[in-house]
C-alpha cells in the first residue's frame, strides 16, 4: 500500500532542498577561490562559468547602465540566491524522482532512505560530469603588453641560440629553453658590471627597454590563467636554497619573492650536504608530480656552496581532438635519410591548421590542446623543395634555416590559416633528458659568470665572491593518444670564490626537438 506524504512534510523537505542548493552554490564559489592545481578543479570552474553565463551577461549589461557599485553587489547577491534556488529545485526534483523509483521496492525504511540518497548523489555527480565533458573550452583572450612582448621576443631569441648549440648532440633532444631563460633572468637580477652585460647579450635583454622582472611576472600570471580556464594542468614553482648564516642582499630576496614567487629556504650545504640535497630533491619531486626525482645527485655540494636556485614546471593536457588507441599501429619512422626504425604510430584524420614555407621546404602542423590556448607545433622537412639540387631536404637543413625571425614568421603564417581536413600520423613517444648546459652558456658569451676571478654577482650578497659553478637541466615528455605530459626542472649552483656552481630554474614555453619520429620533427609549444 502506498503511503501519502503530508503536505507540511513535503513543504518542509522542499525548503530543506532549497537550503541545500544555496549551500551548494556557496560551495561552488568557494572552490573558485582555491588556486587551481588539478584537472578536476578546472572542470568545476568550467561548469560554474557555463551555468552562470546568464548572470554574467546580465551583470555586464547592468554595469554599463548603472553607476552605483552597491547596486551591482546587490544584484550579484540576488543572482547567487537565484542560482541557489535553481540548485535546490534540481535537488528536489532528483530526490522526488528517486523516492518514486524506490517506492515499490520492499526493503526497510532505513535501507530505502540510504539507497535514495546514494542514488541522488550519483545523479548529481553524473549531471556535473556530463556538462563538464561537453562544455567547449574556448581560448581566453590575451593581448600582450609591449613589455611582455619584448621579453617574449628575447626569450625566443635565446631559445633558438641555445637550440643551435645543442642540436648536434646524439639522439633525441627535449628541453625547456623558456625555463632556463627565466631562471637566468633571476640570476641576472643579482649580476652587475661586465657579467650583467654578457648575460643581457646572451638573453637578448640588451634590446629590452622594460622592467624585466615585472614582465616575467605577467607571463607567470598568464600561465595561471591558461590552467584556470582550459582543463589542463600547468604549474610553475621557484625556490631559493641559501646557506645558513651567509648574508644575502634583502633586495635580491625580495625581488625573487615578489616577481618570481620564489621563497628562500635555509639549509646547511657545509655541514649537512646530504640533508640539503634531500630537501631540494623532495621539493622538485612534489613540483613535478614525482616525474623528476633525484634531480641533484650525490657529491654536488661542497663547503664552498652558498646558493641553489631551482625552478620546476609541470604540464598535462589533453588534445582538443584525441587520437584513438585502436588506430595506433607499428609503422616505419625515418630517423634520417638512410636510417629507418619501427615505432608506435598514432593516426587520425581531422581539421587542423597546416602551412608550407617558401619553396615548400618546411611544413608546420598545429595540434591544439583543450581550450586552444596551448598547442604543439610540429616543424618538419616538407620533402622535395624545388631549390634543392639533389631533391632532398633533411632535418639538418631545417635546423640551419631556423632563426627566431623565421620561426616567428612561420608561426604567424600558421595562425592565419584556416583548419582543413588533414591526415596526421605522429609517433607515440617518451623522452627523458638530463644535461649540464654550462659549456653552451659560456660559448654563447657569458663566460665571466662561471669565472671565479671575473664573476660579479654583487647584487646577491654585496660581494664579488660568488660565481656560477653549474647549470643543470632535466626534462621529461610523454606524448600519447590522449595528450601530453611534460615536466622540466633546472638548478643553478652558486659557489663562493674557490670552486663554483649555481642552481636556477624557471617556468617555460617548450622548444623540444625529437629525432626519433617520421620525417624527424621539431616540436615547439606556443602559448597563445
Amino acid at each position: 500500500m502506498q503511503t501519502t506524504i503530508p503536505i507540511k512534510t513535503r513543504s518542509r523537505r522542499r525548503w530543506r532542498h532549497i537550503l541545500l542548493g544555496i549551500l551548494f552554490e556557496i560551495a561552488l564559489f568557494a572552490i573558485v577561490c582555491i588556486p587551481p592545481a588539478t584537472w578536476l578543479a578546472s572542470e568545476i570552474r568550467n561548469l560554474i562559468f557555463f551555468v552562470h553565463l546568464p548572470i554574467f551577461f546580465f551583470l555586464g549589461a547592468v554595469s554599463e547602465t548603472m553607476v552605483s557599485g552597491g547596486m551591482v553587489i546587490v544584484l550579484l547577491l540576488l543572482g547567487l540566491i537565484a542560482m541557489g534556488l535553481f540548485w535546490g529545485l534540481v535537488f528536489n526534483w532528483i530526490l522526488s524522482l528517486n523516492a518514486r523509483l524506490w517506492a515499490g521496492v520492499f526493503v526497510s525504511q532505513r535501507q530505502r532512505l540510504l539507497a535514495r540518497r546514494l542514488f541522488g548523489l550519483i545523479i548529481v555527480l553524473a549531471f556535473i560530469v556530463a556538462i563538464s565533458d561537453y562544455l567547449p573550452a574556448k581560448p581566453r583572450p590575451f593581448t600582450m603588453s609591449p613589455d611582455v612582448q619584448s621579453v617574449v621576443k628575447a626569450n625566443n631569441g635565446f631559445a633558438i641560440d641555445l637550440y643551435q648549440k645543442l642540436r648536434d648532440n646524439q639522439g633525441n633532444l627535449f628541453l625547456s629553453p623558456f625555463s632556463i631563460s627565466a631562471a637566468l633572468a633571476m640570476t641576472y637580477a643579482g649580476a652587475d658590471g661586465p657579467t650583467k652585460s654578457e648575460m643581457a647579450s646572451v638573453l637578448h635583454f640588451d634590446s629590452v627597454q622594460t622592467n624585466i622582472p615585472a614582465a616575467f611576472q605577467k607571463l607567470n600570471n598568464r600561465i595561471r590563467q591558461v590552467q584556470r580556464w582550459n582543463r589542463i594542468t600547468l604549474m610553475t614553482a621557484n625556490s631559493i636554497w641559501c646557506q645558513q648564516n651567509h648574508s644575502f642582499a634583502a633586495r635580491f630576496l625580495e625581488l625573487i619573492h615578489e616577481y618570481y614567487s620564489g621563497d628562500a629556504e635555509s639549509v646547511d650545504f657545509i655541514n649537512a650536504p646530504e640533508a640539503a640535497q634531500s630537501k631540494i630533491n623532495s621539493w622538485v619531486a612534489r613540483a613535478t608530480d614525482e616525474k623528476i626525482e633525484n634531480l641533484i645527485g650525490s657529491g654536488k655540494f661542497s663547503a664552498l656552496t652558498r646558493l641553489v636556485l631551482c625552478n620546476a614546471i609541470y604540464f598535462k593536457g589533453k588534445w582538443q581532438t584525441q587520437f584513438k588507441a585502436s588506430e595506433t599501429r607499428p609503422a616505419p619512422f625515418y630517423v634520417s635519410t638512410n636510417q629507418i626504425v619501427t615505432v608506435a604510430m598514432m593516426w587520425q584524420e581531422f581539421e587542423f591548421k597546416t602551412m608550407h614555407s617558401d619553396f615548400n621546404a618546411v611544413e608546420l602542423l598545429e595540434l591544439p590542446y583543450t581550450g586552444r590556448n596551448l598547442s604543439m607545433i610540429i616543424i618538419l622537412p616538407a620533402g622535395q623543395p624545388q631549390f634543392d639540387p639533389d631533391g632532398s631536404y633533411s632535418l639538418s637543413d631545417v635546423e640551419r634555416q631556423l632563426t627566431a625571425q623565421t620561426l616567428r614568421s612561420w608561426v604567424t603564417n600558421l595562425d592565419q590559416r584556416e583548419p582543413h581536413k588533414t591526415d596526421v600520423s605522429i609517433p607515440r613517444f617518451t623522452i627523458v633528458q638530463d644535461f649540464d648546459i654550462s659549456d653552451e652558456l659560456k660559448s654563447l658569451g657569458m663566460a665571466s659568470a662561471f669565472d671565479e676571478n671575473r664573476a660579479n654577482f654583487s647584487g646577491i650578497d654585496g660581494t664579488n665572491d660568488l660565481f656560477l659553478s653549474g647549470v643543470i637541466h632535466k626534462a621529461f615528455v610523454d606524448v600519447n593518444e590522449s595528450g601530453t605530459e611534460a615536466v622540466a626542472a633546472s638548478w643553478f649552483l652558486v659557489k663562493i670564490r674557490g670552486n663554483g656552481g649555481a642552481v636556477h630554474r624557471k617556468p617555460p614555453l617548450y622548444l623540444s626537438h625529437s629525432r626519433q619520429r617520421h620525417r624527424c620533427n621539431l616540436i615547439s609549444w606556443q602559448n597563445r
